[in-house]
């Protein structure tokens, strides 16, 4: 598709990138002073750096208060004056501003660039790249992996026509970032290396003496600088800078030349401490009292910040006396060292003022007064003057001086996320945010629906909403101990109105659930680290769930004034249950919201269209596929005939369809599908976006069951490099195709299957647990391919997991693949007779209508392993097992067999797809009942027809004849080879068709495992038998 500017929006993309663009001025750093920083001009490893040609990284180590964001701050000016036209950025590292917000803030700055032509190939692409990933990370792009938007922003620089004759990035404060699974620190220094080599970017970091940073410098003496600032090469800057400011602090000339030689005896290379010293001494207002000071100045960082804040306290406490007064203002200076401390953006004056209980009358004073020299404002936010303050805080090896006092200050980091915790929470329950009309705005607008942007009101308490909505959580679990007190306001904020409103909020800013998601996964991981009495404070089985369900019942109680609003709030229950992976869940709410809307709507309004799509895709979890399909039918023809092919919708709805097709074993007429959706996205998306590579990746899985797999392989492989680039190998998509390319490894005998899996598995498992299918079929593709390569002793850890979290326990199709895999197991082992007796012990254990493919995989390998023992009665059995596979169309005109064959396929109860909750449970127990000794070996082994009768439970059909039931195994071990063709031959030769056909069906899943396609019991590869080779499928055999 051909891009241009007018449909990718710069000025949208621009807007999503300025956030960055703020985190460039952090600290309080004074402005180079004329006169310093002389040596700079006969330092070699700066000119070098400066110099044109120079590929190479310029490392500057100092220690704290040394002067390097006051140096950076220079190098950046003498930069702009090399060339007429230096794009320089000079960025400083913190908590909140890390790699991805540097790249983001040097495509910023690259596409304001006013000589870049809107028609450049190059920039549409970027744009294009670059607003897609704003359509998944809407809250900015500090989410975003560094890796790609540092492509992107290499990329950028390489369009010819940008002003930029030279660009340097100087980077600050490096060590003050915590690196995490986005980017490695020495992953971060690879690309800032690289890139001075390939895209000429001349990269300076500034950083204090971190070991990992200086050794990667010193591992690269050829693409490495390093500047060590000591004590002998800043004191004559240190003696300069303190001179210039004897005026403006108004220090009597007289004491001078005393204070300087102070200065030079215990500065120690400390620009700060010297910055600090003159503050301190300028305070006095008697000769005497500076003399006093000066003789007893505090020798270092720690305390002088002690002494200050003791001065401050004093100070209060004469001008305001009274132990009332001198409490309030230790515990406002207290509380707010603690908000400001590990905030994870910087607070409002306002935000504080609130949160203190300090009125709005000169608020900025106020708290200086309390928290001087700790703190400073720019642009009504209070920030720590230099990063050794915060350090200062909480620095415990200071326990032992703390006398208790008023003036003195310690406390930990959770302390800190204790009280931001509070009164986040405190935020977020604020009354205003339960109201149900604001609330039914936001999901009006989140469904489409165009309302103007409604400003959220200020709480009465806490913090501000934005910030409270983004971090609420981060704070709460970074508490190791709550108390009774905070778990209780959570639990109340969980179950509240309010908690509807923040998701709504979030919703809006992500563009799905995402958000609620996370927080969800993080409160569970939480919840479970607390002591048992803590975790029985709070629980989570009605989050999200219950808000929305309470919330549907009093639209439901106001429908004279929205006869909507009640449907869409179940709704969001109703896909919440689907991405938890509970989908019998999902399912009677769905087809309560499609009721609902038709009879609010009609059949043909967009929003009755997106729940009869939901509906159609829960029929899909519940096997029923052939109703979904026809549901698919109808909706794609309304939206074909109503919106034309201008509707995403319609893509949206052919792709579900796509998957219904490949339930049904319609493959072809899958692929053809699914290719129409892809093409159809690509006249609103990229090809790198999720819509289209979610077809594509859909695409795949028909492919594979024709045979396709390098095709299917190749598309998957896109897909998962696509993904990973963008969002890393954790990105939940990326873990999708790397599944399935690992499935096609494991079935072309590739043991990198193996890695493949590991890594899928391991997301997926990180966001899941084993009882829900979308973990579930991870593992048991993994635990297959663990038997497939000999990996007996991992598959056994495997097998132990998924028993001990009760997997399969809900899923009676899942339950047949891991029980036929355990079996397998122990055949291999040499357990031939424990081997048979599970798996025989299945098949008894299922009624007829239980069957699925998974269980009819599990006859064909009973069959071998029966024949290969050879026992009394064991080929007996063997047939006996595939009763009532196929039936005689010669035959089945009797009305017994119409009578119940016709039963099993009006069976509506989803026992086909395992989703059935209580009857697959009941076949379960069943099971157990039999292993534990309610039935013997001579019941299951001797007598066929009992155990024929016990498989299909049927009461009124007769046991089929020995030539159907060896035609049955013919024609499963076809279709388990996928020899289609000569499966519909051998049924139109011998006039016999399938007793359920539902039996042969695909199941959804995450997508679903394939035990259909795995290495056959150890010594039996082959056995003949009527003429007939039964062998396990081989892509050598299949596809040369």
């Amino acid at each position: 598709m051909e891009l241009t500017l007018a449909h990718r929006d710069l000025d949208g993309v621009l807007q999503w990138l300025r956030p960055s663009a703020g985190g460039q001025v952090v600290q309080q750093a004074d402005e180079p002073m004329q006169g310093t920083h002389q040596w700079i001009n006969s330092n070699i490893c700066i000119t070098e750096w400066l110099d044109v040609e120079s590929q190479k990284i310029l490392f500057v180590e100092g220690r704290p208060g040394f002067g390097k964001s006051v140096l950076a701050a220079r190098l950046a000016e003498i930069c702009r004056q090399r060339s007429d036209s230096p794009l320089v950025i000079l960025y400083e590292f913190s908590n909140q501003s890390g790699p991805s917000t540097l790249a983001a803030s040097i495509l910023s700055q690259l596409l304001h660039c006013p000589e870049i032509q809107p028609d450049d190939k190059a920039l549409k692409l970027i744009v294009t790249e670059l607003q897609e990933l704003g359509n998944e990370n809407r809250l900015g792009p500090s989410g975003c992996r560094f890796i790609k938007l540092w492509d992107l922003a290499l990329r950028a620089l390489a369009i010819p026509r940008t002003k930029w004759a030279q660009v340097f990035v100087i980077v600050d404060g490096l060590d003050q970032y915590d690196f995490n699974t986005n980017i490695s620190l020495m992953g971060f220094l690879e690309s800032l290396k690289d890139s001075s080599r390939v895209a000429r970017v001349r990269v300076a970091v500034f950083t204090r003496p971190q070991c990992e940073i200086l050794s990667f410098a010193s591992s690269f003496p050829s693409r490495c600088l390093q500047v060590s600032l000591t004590e002998e090469l800043l004191a004559s800057d240190i003696e300069l800078f303190a001179a210039n400011k004897f005026d403006s602090l108004q220090i009597p000339s007289r004491f001078n030349d005393m204070t300087l030689e102070r200065i030079r005896q215990d500065a120690k290379g400390s620009f700060l401490w010297a910055k600090l010293l003159l503050k301190y001494l300028s305070e006095p207002w008697t000769e005497i009292e500076y003399l006093e000071r000066l003789r007893g100045c505090p020798p270092d960082l720690s305390s002088t910040y002690d002494t200050m804040l003791e001065d401050g306290a004093a100070l209060f406490t004469k001008d305001t006396p009274g132990a009332a007064a001198r409490h309030r203002f230790s515990q406002q200076r207290r509380k707010t060292l603690l908000l400001v401390c590990e905030a994870r953006e910087p607070l409002s004056l306002v935000e504080i003022g609130r949160a203190v209980s300090i009125g709005h009358y000169n608020v900025e004073k106020t708290l200086m007064d309390r928290c001087k020299p700790l703190l400073f404002v720019s642009e009504a936010r209070l920030h720590f003057i230099h990063a050794s303050a915060k350090e200062y805080l909480t620095d415990q090896s200071r326990l032992r001086f703390v006398t208790g006092e008023e003036g003195a200050i310690l406390f930990r980091a959770s302390d800190s996320h204790r009280s931001l915790a509070w009164e986040c929470l405190s935020c977020l329950l604020d009354p205003e945010y339960a109201e149900k009309g604001r609330i039914g705005y936001f999901i009006h607008r989140s469904f489409g629906k165009f309302l103007q942007e409604e400003l959220i009101p200020e709480p009465s308490r806490g913090l501000s909403f934005r910030y409270a909505a983004r971090h609420w959580d981060f704070h709460l679990t970074a508490i190791e101990d709550p108390d009774a007190e905070l778990l209780e306001t959570t639990r109340q904020f969980i179950d509240s109105f309010q908690f509807a409103f923040w998701s709504e909020w979030s919703i809006e800013r992500t563009g799905n659930t995402s958000r609620v998601f996370d927080v969800w996964r993080a409160l569970r991981t939480w919840t479970a680290s607390l002591p048992k009495d803590k975790q029985a404070l709070i629980c989570l089985d009605d989050y999200f769930v219950g808000p929305y369900l309470a919330l549907s019942e009093a639209y439901r109680d106001a429908e004279a004034e929205d006869k909507v609003l009640q449907w869409l709030a179940l709704m969001r229950v109703g896909r919440y249950y689907v991405d938890k992976g509970e989908t019998e869940k999902a399912m009677p709410i769905r087809r309560e919201v499609k009721d609902g809307l038709i009879a609010v709507l009609g059949t043909s309004h967009p929003l009755t269209l997106r729940a009869r799509t939901d509906y159609g895709l829960s029929q899909t979890f519940e096997g029923n596929y052939q109703e979904a399909y026809d549901e698919f039918k109808a909706i794609v023809e309304i939206e074909e005939n109503s919106y034309g092919e201008t509707s995403k919708e319609l893509y949206r709805t052919l792709m579900a369809m796509g998957e219904t097709e490949l339930y049904l074993l319609l493959f072809h007429d899958s692929v053809s599908t699914q290719e129409k959706a892809a093409l159809g996205f690509l006249k609103f998306y990229s090809q790198d976006s999720k819509q289209y590579l979610s077809a594509r990746m859909w695409l795949c899985y028909p492919l594979i069951e024709l045979g396709k797999l390098d095709v299917a392989f190749e598309i998957l492989f896109y897909v998962f490099q696509k993904r990973t680039e963008g969002y890393g190998p954790d990105d939940m998509f990326a873990a999708s195709s790397r599944f399935s390319m690992g499935g096609i490894q494991r079935k072309q005998g590739n043991r990198e299957a193996i890695k493949s899996l590991e890594e899928a598995f391991r997301v997926r498992h990180q966001l899941y647990n084993l009882t829900s299918m979308w973990a579930l079929d991870f593992a048991i593709e993994l635990l297959i391919a663990y038997r497939d390569f000999g990996e007996e002793a991992k598959a056994a850890k495997l097998l132990e997991d998924l028993d001990s979290e009760g997997a399969g326990d809900r899923l009676f199709n899942r339950h047949c693949q891991v029980e036929h895999v355990r079996s397998l197991l122990r055949w291999d082992s040499g357990k031939r007779d424990q081997a048979i007796d599970l798996l025989q012990g299945l098949l008894i254990a299922a009624d007829r209508e239980d069957y699925n493919r998974a269980l009819l995989w599990i006859a064909l390998d009973l069959a071998l392993m029966l024949r290969a023992r050879g026992g009394e009665g064991d080929n007996h059995q063997a047939e006996a097992n595939f009763d009532h596979i196929l039936v005689d169309c010669k035959l089945s005109s009797s009305s017994s067999h119409r009578c119940v064959r016709q039963r099993l396929i009006d069976k509506k109860s989803g026992r086909n797809s395992g989703n059935a909750e209580t009857h697959s449970v009941r076949v379960i127990e069943a099971l157990a009942s039999w292993r534990s000794g309610a039935k013997d070996k001579e019941q299951h082994t001797s007598d066929d027809k009992s155990a024929r009768e016990e498989v299909y439970n049927s009461g009124d059909m007769e046991p089929d004849p020995p030539h159907t039931l060896r035609l049955a195994e013919k024609a499963l071990t076809l279709v388990r080879n996928r020899k289609f063709a000569e499966v519909d031959e051998l049924m139109r030769e011998e006039q016999f068709d399938w007793f359920r056909v539902q039996d042969l069906w695909l199941w959804s899943g995450g997508p679903a495992a394939d035990t259909s396609w795995m290495r056959p019991p150890l010594g039996v590869t082959s056995v003949i038998f009527h003429g007939f080779t039964a062998a396990a499928p081989t892509a050598a055999e299949e596809y040369g």
